[in-house]
């Protein structure tokens, strides 16, 4: 984040975070291809919706919140989500149910109620109705669409990342950190593949309290001291392993060698369990079967397309009772609101009550996203 003559502490303070309007700065503006009038009506209407007193209290208070970022950080690509989140907001901000997602945004479902949004924009931008259906214990798709050959239901699922997927994660930086700190010299690299099972140790925190920190203390512990050891030694290249948990080497520094930490990874086979079960199975139980239904799934990984076909080609076939409400699975491997190049997977429901072929929808799916079909 760029700070600027007490900006920041400002915001702090007061909790207005358009005060400084920096974003109309030719450093940045020129670089949306958006008129200045265009940009200032967008952050109008996001001045409405995310008031000084929403943005004070969220800092005083700090907790996860997808929007806040967007709000506070200045540059090209921060500018870019601002004016991505100001459209969507502009284009549902009157649809039936608007408000009730918007409290979701603002407060502890910003990531989920975020892409219910950004699903309706897609097809709110092509001038198709949409609403926000409002939540029952009773069939009920997160967004109605209203297409020019019939009604459409979409429903949304955001996948956190489970909690031995964060542990994982943070056991990288960790290594890597570490590594980083163990000396001043920079004539060496050193490349080191953790066992990919590795967070098959996590330990169940509620019964276990504190183990899960103790082993990454000592698993850190372990890969730094083996480097260290090596180092001194001073014989170079050299091999790295402790048995069952890494292997690795150093090396002298060499052009277009670099240094890694890789190997604890998150399987695809265990995320598609996880799309099945969580998101899909889950959101065939929303839709009504009357007319076509969308899935819209964010995971932060997603499935080989060979593997997902299978799989959902078979559940489909066979269990068709539990999946026909369903014409279209869309994949959405990142986050809307952050530019990716990654593309997402659409699986076409062969065994559906209702296809999606030739219909409005998936054109807008097709031209908006273009999504890879498995």
């Amino acid at each position: 984040m760029t700070m600027n003559n007490g900006w920041f502490e400002r915001v702090e303070a007061t909790g207005e975070w358009w005060h400084d309007p920096w974003w109309e700065s030719p450093e940045y503006l020129d670089a949306t291809r958006h008129p200045i009038e265009r940009v200032r009506t967008l952050i109008d209407g996001l001045r409405e919706v995310f008031p000084a007193e929403w943005t004070k209290q969220l800092l005083d208070s700090p907790r996860q919140n997808i929007v806040l970022p967007a709000l506070i950080t200045r540059g090209h690509f921060p500018l870019r989500n601002l004016i991505r989140l100001g459209e969507t907001i502009e284009s549902v901000r009157n649809t039936p149910g608007f408000l009730d997602v918007l409290q979701r945004l603002k407060g502890g479902e910003s990531n989920s109620a975020y892409f219910e949004l950004q699903m309706a924009h897609a097809f709110a931008e092509k001038n198709v109705p949409v609403e926000f259906p409002k939540r029952s214990k009773t069939k009920t798709p997160d967004i109605l669409a209203i297409c020019s050959d019939g009604p459409i239901e979409i429903e949304c699922k955001y996948l956190h990342t489970e909690k031995w997927e964060d542990w994982e994660r943070e056991l990288t930086h960790n290594v890597i950190s570490e590594v980083a700190s163990i000396t001043h010299r920079d004539d060496f690299g050193v490349q080191i593949e953790l066992n990919q099972r590795i967070a098959d140790i996590r330990f169940d925190e509620m019964r276990y309290p504190g183990f899960n920190d103790a082993a990454m203390t000592g698993i850190v512990e372990a890969v730094k001291s083996i480097v260290v050891e090596n180092l001194q030694a001073g014989q170079l290249p050299v091999e790295l392993e402790i048995d069952g948990l890494m292997t690795g080497k150093l090396f002298l520094k060499q052009e277009n060698v670099y240094s890694s930490v890789s190997g604890a990874s998150i399987s695809g086979v265990a995320k598609l369990r996880r799309i099945i079960t969580n998101a899909v199975y889950e959101a065939a139980e929303q839709l009504s079967g009357n007319c076509p239904g969308i899935v819209c799934v964010y995971s932060d990984h997603i499935p080989e397309p060979g593997l997902a076909r299978t799989v959902f080609d078979a559940l489909t076939k066979n269990l068709n009772e539990r999946f026909s409400t369903i014409s279209v699975v869309i994949l959405f491997p990142m986050q809307l609101m952050l530019s990716s190049h990654n593309t997402p997977l659409l699986l076409e429901n062969r065994h559906s009550r209702h296809s999606l072929r030739n219909h409005q929808a998936l054109d807008i799916l097709n031209s908006t996203f273009q999504p890879h079909a498995a």
